[in-house]
């Protein structure tokens, strides 16, 4: 009976040295199947990193590009506006001179009736 007991106590240190062997290689695996995705991962957030740069360098272009187009929209604005004031004053310089000449001709005409 201490044969079949040690011999059964022989079998099961066997079993647990097997348990033990397979639970080695799952957690070996586990760990470099863990490695695999912490690479993968770390790959994705340099791209992630780089890409955001890209975005950022981009969106930065565009203010700038947009701040230069309202800077010429402003002066374009204030061109217009001189124009624009500078044309009223012709016209009615323009009026003016058109209603002197008017005067002059209806005194010419005044002046031609009498004689």
């Amino acid at each position: 009976e201490e044969r079949k007991a040690l011999s059964r106590a022989q079998e099961e240190r066997e079993e647990a040295l097997e348990l033990m062997d397979e639970a080695r290689v799952e957690r070996v695996a586990i760990a470099k199947e863990t490695e695999e995705s912490l690479g993968r991962f770390k790959s994705r957030e340099l791209e992630t990193k780089k890409q955001m740069e890209e975005l950022e360098e981009r969106l930065e272009e565009e203010r700038e590009a947009l701040s230069k187009v309202q800077q010429e929209r402003e002066e374009v604005l204030e061109t217009s506006h001189e124009a624009r004031v500078e044309r009223d004053k012709v016209v009615r310089e323009t009026k003016v001179a058109l209603a002197r000449t008017k005067s002059r001709e209806l005194e010419a005409k005044r002046q031609a009736e009498r004689k």
